[in-house]
C-alpha cells in the first residue's frame, strides 16, 4: 500500500482526498470483501477493501475524486470516478458498486446502463 501512494507522490499526483463537498462511498459498501468466505482470511487477490474515499484490491489502489448515489435504481448503486494506480501504471475510471442479496457487484465501465459484472463479493466478518 505504501508503494503506490510513493510513486503518486512522486509523480506529482494528488494524493489527498476530494473536496469536503463531494459524497464519500455509503457506509453500506465500506468494509473488507472477498470473492468467497473462505477467502476472507487469504491475502491476495481475492481481497477487496473499500473505504470512504478508496478502495484497495490486491495491487491496485483507487482513489475517489466524483460520487454519485443512485438510490433510484433497483438494487440503489454508487457511482465513484476514481483515480488507479497499479505498480507503476496510473488511470482513471469509473466504478459502480451494487449491492443486492448480501452481495456485492463491482463494474468499471462509463456507461451507467452498462451490464452489471456478474462476479460478486462476499462481506468477510471482523
Amino acid at each position: 500500500m505504501i508503494l503506490p501512494l510513493l510513486v503518486l507522490f512522486l509523480a506529482g499526483a494528488q494524493v489527498e482526498p476530494a473536496p469536503a463537498d463531494q459524497q464519500d462511498v455509503p457506509p453500506t459498501y465500506r468494509g473488507h470483501w472477498a470473492l468467497d468466505a473462505e477467502s476472507c482470511n487469504a491475502p491476495g487477490p481475492a481481497n477487496m477493501t473499500i473505504g470512504a474515499r478508496s478502495i484497495d484490491f490486491y495491487e491496485r489502489h483507487g482513489f475517489l475524486d466524483l460520487a454519485q448515489l443512485n438510490e433510484a435504481a433497483d438494487p440503489p448503486s454508487f457511482y465513484g470516478r476514481f483515480r488507479w494506480a497499479e505498480l507503476l501504471r496510473f488511470s482513471t475510471a469509473v466504478i459502480r458498486l451494487e449491492l443486492e442479496n448480501n452481495q456485492l457487484y463491482v463494474t468499471q465501465n462509463d456507461d451507467p446502463d452498462a451490464p452489471r459484472n456478474t462476479v460478486s463479493w462476499t462481506r468477510c466478518q471482523k
